[in-house]
C-alpha cells in the first residue's frame, strides 16, 4: 500500500485533511516502532564485506540506516563474537575472533588473515516522504499501521473513546499479523542465521 493511500485512510478515520503533516509524521513512527520491535526477515541485509588486503585487523563503516548485526563470519561459516567495547582491553592477548562497535565503524580482530567477512544486520526503514512510497511493513501491516496511526491523531485531538477502541484493534491486528511474519521467517532465519 502507498503512503498516499494510508493517509487518505487515517484522515477518513479521523475527519482531519489538515492534520495530514502530522499524519506523515506519526505514520512514520509508527512504522519505525514496528521495525524495531522485533528482527523482522526484510529489514535484513546480507553482504560480503571485502577488505583491500588481507589482515587480522581492521575496522569498516556501518552501512546507511544500520540498527545491529545479527552476524559477522568467515567464508569458511565460523563466527566472530561480539564484544562490548570496554572489555576489549581487557582481552587476553591472543584472544581473536571478535569484533566491537564504536561510534559508526565496526572493528574487527581476527584469528586468521583474510580480506572478506559475512556481514549480515538490521536496518532501519527509510522515511517515506514522497506519496508512492511504500514498504514491507505498509505492504504487510497498513491496517494496523492505519488504525495505530489514527490512534494517535484522535489522541492529539482528546477523542479518548474512539482513540481506546481503535487502539485495541490496532494492537490486536498487529500481534496476529507480527506473528504470521515470524512464522514466515522461521523458514529463513533460524535463532539469526540462516
Amino acid at each position: 500500500m502507498q503512503l498516499s493511500t494510508v493517509i487518505e485512510a487515517v484522515i477518513d478515520d479521523t475527519g482531519k485533511p489538515q492534520k495530514e503533516a502530522s499524519i506523515r509524521r506519526r505514520i512514520n513512527s509508527i512504522i519505525r516502532m514496528i521495525s524495531i520491535s522485533g528482527h523482522y526477515w526484510p529489514d535484513r541485509v546480507e553482504t560480503t564485506q571485502t577488505f583491500s588486503a588481507k589482515a587480522t585487523a581492521f575496522s569498516f563503516a556501518t552501512p546507511t540506516r544500520f540498527r545491529s548485526v545479527d552476524y559477522l563470519t568467515y567464508s569458511n561459516g565460523r563466527h566472530l563474537d561480539r564484544k562490548e567495547p570496554s572489555s576489549i582491553k581487557r582481552l587476553p592477548d591472543g584472544e581473536a575472533d571478535v569484533y566491537y562497535l564504536a561510534g559508526g565503524n565496526i572493528l574487527v580482530k581476527c584469528a586468521e588473515s583474510t580480506d572478506t567477512l559475512l556481514f549480515g544486520y538490521w536496518t532501519y526503514p527509510a522515511d517515506l516522504t514522497k506519496d508512492a512510497d511504500t514498504n514491507w511493513i505498509l505492504e504487510r501491516l497498513s491496517t494496523p499501521v492505519i488504525d495505530l496511526t489514527s490512534q494517535s491523531i484522535l489522541g492529539m485531538l482528546g477523542s479518548t473513546t474512539e482513540k481506546d477502541f481503535i487502539g485495541r484493534l490496532a494492537q490486536a491486528e498487529l500481534n496476529i499479523m507480527v506473528t504470521d511474519i515470524l512464522r514466515d521467517a522461521t523458514s529463513t532465519v533460524i535463532s539469526g542465521r540462516a
